[in-house]
């Protein structure tokens, strides 16, 4: 309480994991001075202390009576929807099922993200992954609701109803965690003009949309083989059942939910509350009724959802053979126009992805607009800067200046961009196995795809040479001597 009031209550630069560290550091400290065996002392703890003060007291402490007001009064603010994307609420939870790797080897169970349409009922965005949710997680999950499925996703989950619904949102409701945060995360939510608002926490009746949808959700995940609860038995009493019957992957789980979301979700048929004939119809009649009457904000071209992600800005001087950043070249048939007409050397503004290093954006200044370049080197993987950089530390000398091609492939093979394992039991190094393999599908996945100039997504390959045929008779050219040349 002593930590909290001198440095957590007054102050917003102060998080609860570093409260948390401090509380610990010093409670075993006096254990240790007075002989005695210290008990539970992690995060958790505070987390109990904290979430027991008032929240608005709390905000006014650490805010100022102002900003909390301010915000506490958006949160209490309860929206009635007709319309689509006038309201969507996105929040993560992990899925009550356990889940195999490819040896068969219970590993844990998954987190799942999910953006749901509060006047239709419509899945707008799903997305799993092995990590705890963070701003890649939260991303991703934005950047589906904002551009079209291709057909290759509705073949690889065996989808009959490849049913389309995506936009741009008015507002989007999230809570407060860490995960809706992050450069990446709040370039998105600038750049495509919606509204975003925090709920209060602790108070899931103020997003209810997305909490009846996870009861829906998870009434369907106890079917699965591995579910960690039932109606019959909780989740403290089913883990070990839970472990033995589990013989899912992550794949196949997700298979099962893009399945179930798109052909048996859609056609549900179920009654809206808030609707005032309270008509019986399934989500997909719903957004096409509503879709038909209201106007559906369009999302953003592919150039701009591109454009979103370029969150860090630098300037670099261009030189004939490119424009190098990170250790990467890049250069283009478009660069090099563009340095006909302002000169090389220049100095050119750049946007850079840093969860993806095959392309950047150059601004050009005499039409004030972006324009994308990608990498020199044509087979260039999709990975994050800071991969590259844990690459470059153990592959790479000081001399190197460039991304050399050959080193770098040999240094994925051996997964040397991975970071240090961090796990110590058991099933915690198995989840970080699986997080890992995760990791390295999306690349090569990832990898496995160009833009085009439109902006669109095209599965990567090779310029093939032309072929062309000789003629048959070829003049022959001999010296004086009679030998040929």
């Amino acid at each position: 309480m002593d930590l909290l009031e001198e440095h957590f209550l007054n102050n917003d630069l102060k998080t609860i994991t570093w409260i948390a560290r401090q509380a610990k550091r010093l409670y075993l400290r006096q254990c240790k001075s007075e002989g005695k065996v210290p008990g539970p002392c992690g995060r958790k703890c505070v987390e109990a202390i904290v979430y027991s003060l008032p929240h608005a007291g709390l905000l006014k402490r650490r805010l100022g009576d102002e900003e909390a007001n301010r915000r506490y009064l958006m949160a209490l603010e309860y929206q009635r929807v007709s319309t689509p994307l006038e309201r969507v609420e996105l929040d993560c939870t992990t899925l009550d099922v356990w889940c195999v790797d490819d040896d068969g080897t219970p590993i844990g169970r998954p987190h799942i993200c999910v953006a749901i349409d509060c006047a239709t009922g419509v899945i707008l965005g799903m997305q799993l992954s092995w990590s705890r949710p963070d701003t890649a997680l939260v991303s991703r999950t934005v950047k589906e609701i904002l551009e079209p499925k291709t057909p290759a996703f509705f073949m690889m989950h065996g989808i009959e109803n490849d049913f389309q619904t995506f936009g741009t949102p008015q507002l989007l409701i999230t809570d407060q965690g860490t995960e809706n945060s992050g450069d990446v995360f709040h370039t998105i939510i600038d750049c495509s003009s919606l509204e975003w608002r925090k709920m209060i926490p602790g108070r899931p009746d103020k997003k209810p949309f997305i909490e009846r949808f996870f009861l829906e959700l998870s009434r369907f995940v106890t079917q699965f083989p591995g579910a960690s609860q039932t109606s019959l038995i909780g989740p403290r009493d089913r883990t070990d059942k839970a472990q033995k019957e589990a013989r899912l992957t992550l794949q196949e789980i997700e298979t099962r939910l893009q399945r179930w979301r798109y052909d048996v979700y859609l056609r549900m048929p179920r009654r809206r509350v808030q609707h005032v004939l309270r008509r019986l119809e399934s989500p997909m009649q719903s957004w096409r009724r509503t879709s038909k009457d209201c106007f559906v904000p369009m999302p953003p071209d592919p150039h701009e959802l591109r454009e979103m992600f370029m969150v860090q800005a630098a300037t670099r001087t261009v030189q004939r053979y490119g424009i190098s950043y990170g250790g990467v070249t890049y250069h283009s048939a478009e660069l090099a126009n563009y340095l006909k007409m302002v000169g090389v050397p220049t100095t050119v503004d750049i946007r850079v992805d840093p969860n993806d290093i095959r392309e950047i954006a150059v601004l050009d200044r005499l039409n004030n607009e972006h324009f994308f370049v990608p990498a020199k080197y044509e087979e260039c993987p999709a990975l994050s800067f800071d991969e590259l950089a844990r690459l470059r530390k153990q592959t790479f000398t000081p001399e190197d200046e460039e991304l050399q091609e050959k080193a770098l492939i040999a240094a994925m093979a051996l997964h040397l961009y991975e970071e240090e394992p961090k796990a110590r039991t058991k099933t915690a190094k198995s989840r970080e196995k699986a997080a890992k393999e995760e990791r390295r599908q999306e690349i090569f996945a990832q990898s496995k795809k160009v833009m085009d100039k439109h902006g669109h997504s095209e599965p990567a390959y090779r310029a093939e040479k032309p072929e062309f045929d000789l003629p048959g008779k070829l003049p022959s050219f001999v010296s004086k001597g009679g030998c040929p040349q």
